[in-house]
């Protein structure tokens, strides 16, 4: 019963997008909250400033509210 939050950049050339879409499927009967964020144009390691910025923020915004 464990919350999960998955980002992933939809340019992401080391693990295919397909793969996190699959994961999203599997973890749709997850008896724990799970949130699946799509980032578009990020690569595997969120290499722009501007994807880091965000995933800290959603990554930040994420824990505030789960771990109430």
């Amino acid at each position: 019963h464990i919350p999960f939050l998955h980002i992933h950049g939809t340019a992401d050339q080391i693990v295919d997008i397909s793969h996190a879409h699959l994961y999203k499927k599997q973890r749709a009967n997850a008896t724990a909250d799970s949130e699946f964020i799509e980032l578009l144009d990020a690569d595997h390691d969120f290499t722009r400033l501007e994807d880091q910025y965000h995933v800290l923020k959603i990554t930040t915004d994420w824990f505030k509210s789960t771990l109430k």
